[in-house]
């Protein structure tokens, strides 16, 4: 099983990764939820709305994601068999907020 920090971590995870703003009162959580586990969990979030934007069309259309990274960029293929316009698109709002995020350019093709 899980720890009751861990449970809360969780909570706060899949609280944030929806695009509204999360707005939970973080005082009496402080203790479990630092400013570096909270950014810790902010990035985490970012991956799992990219996963669902990915699977946009909710029908598992990416079949596989090739990565690559240099200094300055960080380039994911996608790979199917059949048409992913959708999946592509709504996955290329993310570039901005990775680059703030991770300092590096995100390149979805």
């Amino acid at each position: 099983g899980i720890d009751n920090e861990e449970t809360i971590q969780a909570a706060f995870l899949v609280a944030m990764h929806r695009e509204a703003k999360f707005k939970e009162d973080m005082e009496p959580y402080k203790d479990i939820v630092n400013k570096v586990k909270l950014e810790y969990l902010k990035k985490l979030s970012f991956f799992l709305r990219m996963a669902e934007k990915l699977d946009r069309s909710e029908s598992q259309v990416v079949q596989k994601i090739k990565v690559e990274a240099s200094a300055s960029t960080i380039s994911l293929h996608l790979i199917s068999d059949e048409d992913m316009e959708l999946e592509r698109s709504a996955s290329q709002e993310f570039a901005k907020e990775f680059e703030e995020r991770f300092g590096k350019t995100l390149s979805i093709r």
